[in-house]
């Protein structure tokens, strides 16, 4: 018997009430629940003649589609967890981490088979065409699995502050407790929502919040790589009422020319996240859009959710008079999501008053289970009362979080993580290269732009391009530095020869009231 508290029970759930409303749809091709009920078995059944066992992990490399989540929702009906594979990372990395996830099979869309062939696992791991797999999966017999709140969902991986990706184990339980929280707090989620899912398949964004019509039965509209024109067409097409969205994509949709005279009047809500939004952006998307609009801040290891800048809250500042407390809050990441608990700690781990800086801590049912096969990395950033320490730093103000800088040395640019040294490494190894630094710099679209900051060797020159197709074939695009700055002086380090990041941040940061974009 399954708990309806778990994504296939809850699908169970749906399929039968109302079988025949459409659950996916991808241009005119679309999926009920019923039909999804009836899949998510024979995938179960297909994943365990295959010889999958519950608890077993297979790497998944597709864009939104809909045997794609065919495939997820047959994996939650037996156990197995998918590993969803970053489209965006180099062979190298892919391999990396399908060995780490010890994945047994690799499924892929055609439009990344070339990648997926690329992947160098030993022993070599079973690859199949997704499409190909889902379609064989047909009348099995469907496992006999007990699957549990507290079991492993789905395994999403995020760096860590080594550089190397950690596995992200994220359960059912987390995924109910999400969508609890959106359900009671996002502008315009209802019942006869429609949802627009735009975000890639990989990320805790697009993974996320394409369950987001499971908890109240609603359809949801796939976007299967993000463009801004396909954006606008499915809301016109198809109504579409809520959808998140993080900055960057925001950007591309209100600045795209094709989009200007698009009639977007059904829509009731949009999330962002990933990264702030400026206010000038914020400002141009509520005009465009005229919904409610809400922030979120989380990362993979909470499910993506934390805090919440509700949609009132926004309305409140961009009417409030300038200096006024409602206007600082658009500043803001606002206050814990029902069932959350966030607090700031100092060094010694002691919880620190309103105003005072220090690093952000969450607890609660959207944490994750912990890290895949990392325990030193479990012991590190979830302690004993069961808080997980984030590695931001922020402070709050009448319940309300403030983000300011981080506690390492991670750039967040268009939704991604980068980790500089990881970046360093591979710009060390250029002849001209005789020092650098790797930072994240203001950038009003993608938030950080990553950016170099470069002692040259004598005689030597460097310019951006000559850079970025140095790194082109060991680094995955959205890690390969945007801009280049070329210093004469040495770069600063600490007595023992460790570089100091900061400090040569701060001259790119001058003027901003805080360290984060």
């Amino acid at each position: 018997m399954m708990e309806s508290m778990t994504v296939c029970g809850r699908l169970e759930e749906r399929s039968r009430l109302h079988p025949e409303r459409v659950m996916y749809r991808v241009g005119e091709h679309v999926v009920t629940y019923g039909e999804m009920g009836r899949r998510a078995v024979d995938v179960a059944a297909g994943l365990t003649a295959a010889g999958l066992a519950r608890g077993d992990r297979i790497a998944v490399l597709a864009e939104q589609t809909l045997q794609a989540w065919q495939l997820i929702f047959g994996c939650a009906r037996a156990g197995v967890v998918p590993v969803l594979l970053n489209f965006r990372l180099t062979p190298d990395e892919l391999t990396f981490i399908t060995a780490d996830g010890g994945c047994r099979m690799l499924l892929s869309t055609p439009l990344f088979g070339p990648l997926a062939a690329a992947i160098s696992v030993e022993p070599a791991v079973e690859r199949q065409d997704l499409a190909s797999f889902i379609s064989g999966c047909v009348g099995g017999e469907p496992p006999d699995v007990d699957v549990l709140g507290s079991d492993d969902l789905v395994q999403l991986y995020t760096s860590g502050t080594t550089g190397l990706p950690k596995g992200v184990r994220i359960t059912h339980d987390n995924l109910w407790h999400l969508s609890q929280a959106a359900s009671s707090e996002l502008a315009g989620f209802a019942a006869d929502s429609v949802h627009l899912v735009a975000a890639p398949l990989f990320h805790v964004a697009g993974y996320a919040y394409g369950l987001g019509g499971l908890a109240t039965g609603s359809p949801s509209v796939l976007i299967p790589l993000f463009d801004p024109v396909a954006v606008v067409q499915a809301i016109e097409t198809y109504r579409c009422t809520n959808s998140l969205l993080v900055p960057a994509m925001l950007q591309a949709i209100v600045e795209h020319p094709g989009t200007g005279t698009a009639d977007l009047s059904t829509m009731r809500g949009i999330l962002y996240g990933g990264s702030p939004m400026s206010e000038a952006l914020m400002r141009k998307v509520a005009g465009r859009f005229r919904c409610g609009l809400s922030q979120t801040y989380g990362l993979t290891e909470t499910s993506g959710f934390a805090t919440l800048l509700r949609f009132d809250d926004h309305e409140a500042a961009m009417t409030a008079q300038p200096g006024s407390t409602e206007a600082a809050r658009i500043a803001s990441a606002g206050y814990a999501v029902p069932g959350c608990e966030v607090a700031v700690v100092s060094e010694d781990g002691g919880m620190v008053c309103d105003g005072s800086p220090g690093e952000v801590v969450v607890r609660g049912p959207l944490v994750m289970a912990g890290y895949w096969n990392r325990p030193e990395a479990n012991a590190a950033q979830l302690d004993s009362d069961g808080w997980f320490h984030t590695g931001d730093i922020g402070y709050l103000q009448e319940g309300y979080l403030f983000l300011v800088d981080r506690l390492n040395d991670m750039v967040v640019t268009k939704g991604e993580n980068v980790f500089p040294g990881e970046v360093e490494r591979v710009l060390a190894e250029h002849p001209a290269v005789l020092e650098v630094a790797v930072i994240g710099v203001p950038d009003e679209q993608f938030g950080e732009r990553l950016s170099a900051v470069v002692v040259l060797r004598t005689g030597q020159a460097l310019t951006v391009l000559e850079l970025q197709e140095f790194c082109r074939p060991h680094l995955a695009g959205f890690k390969i530095p945007r801009s280049l700055e070329i210093v004469a002086d040495p770069l600063p380090r600490t007595p023992s020869g460790k570089l100091l990041r900061r400090v040569v941040r701060e001259p790119f940061w001058a003027g901003h009231d805080r360290q984060i974009h």
